[in-house]
């Protein structure tokens, strides 16, 4: 045998025994990573959760903000429309007071016009 084909044969040895290191190297790197890969597959499913999670919250408290708002808005309407309700009852009772007043001066000047006419 010559030199050349013990290289070659050796060659040849060393790039099988490389390709079959190769091999295992790869199957072992492939199973490391698939745990990995699930791991990673998880996080994302519950960041989409997450993610859901917080589109719904924005949206509660953009309604809870409105609701909120409008319930501020029926407070100030409540309490503008006792005011005015306290204003219409003092403005009654001033008409009422004056009303009282013009009864009483009608009925003292329908005395002194009986009076002055000898009726009384």
């Amino acid at each position: 045998m010559s030199e050349d084909s013990t290289i070659q044969n050796n060659d040849a040895i060393s790039v099988k025994g490389a390709a079959d290191r190769l091999q295992r190297a790869v199957a072992s790197l492939s199973a490391a990573l698939t745990p990995i890969k699930s791991r990673i597959d998880a996080l994302e499913t519950q960041h989409a959760g997450q993610s859901r999670l917080e589109e719904d919250r924005r949206k509660l408290s953009g309604e809870l903000d409105s609701a909120m708002a409008d319930a501020n808005l029926a407070k100030k309407g409540e309490a503008d429309a006792k005011a005015r309700a306290e204003q219409l009852l003092e403005r009654e009772a001033e008409f009422s007071k004056l009303a009282e007043e013009t009864m009483q001066e009608m009925d003292m000047v329908i005395s002194q016009v009986k009076l002055a006419l000898g009726k009384e």
